[in-house]
């Protein structure tokens, strides 16, 4: 009875984990075939929109994971919500998996100012940091992250379509994802205009 438990445990860690690479890859084709991504711009707040993402991911990951989070502001603007909180859950995700050992993640969002290249002078934007203290990405391998189907996870892990889209949705509200990584740590920030409406 134990042995088949476990199987089937195994067979449903299996099929969700193939049910979020699915729901990826049909987000993506949505964004190709330039449909309107699940809703129209909606007030977002930052502040309890990354609370929320962060509460469900602390909730299944690892005890040996030390979650920080310093928010220095709560901005709200704007946008397509489901779209900005796909980015914080990819992101988030790749830093869960990054760890292998003990570990901490730790999430900073604050207001700054950010020159863009539509822009002459700078204007109030969101930054959101995510660092972990995991493996890193090798530096053969940083080019090559953004680009579609392309993995850094094990075979079976990961469906290469995360940071692609991360990358997609930021453009899409005209804003910047950049990143460091060496093999003590990684840092992603995302950086999004302050828009009104």
């Amino acid at each position: 009875m134990i042995y088949n438990l476990a199987g089937l445990l195994n067979k449903s860690l299996i099929i969700e984990s193939s049910v979020e690479k699915t729901s990826k890859i049909i987000f993506a084709l949505k964004n190709f075939s330039g449909d309107a991504i699940f809703s129209n711009r909606i007030l977002y707040n930052f502040s309890n929109r990354l609370k929320a993402i962060i509460h469900s991911y602390q909730s299944i990951s690892s005890k040996r994971i030390v979650w920080i989070h310093n928010f220095q502001s709560n901005p709200e603007f704007y946008c397509h919500a489901e779209e900005l909180d796909q980015v914080w859950k990819n992101l988030l995700n790749n830093a869960i998996y990054a760890i292998t050992g003990e570990g901490k993640i730790v999430i900073e969002l604050s207001v700054v100012k950010h020159e863009y290249e539509y822009s002459k002078i700078p204007i109030d934007s969101v930054s959101i940091c995510i660092q972990d203290t995991g493996e890193g990405i090798p530096e053969s391998l940083q080019s090559k992250i953004f680009q579609p189907f392309f993995t850094t996870k094990n075979s079976g892990d990961g469906s290469g379509m995360g940071l692609y889209l991360c990358k997609k949705i930021i453009e899409k509200h005209n804003g910047e994802i950049r990143f460091k990584s060496n093999e003590a740590f990684t840092i992603f920030d995302v950086i999004l205009p302050i828009i009104d409406k």
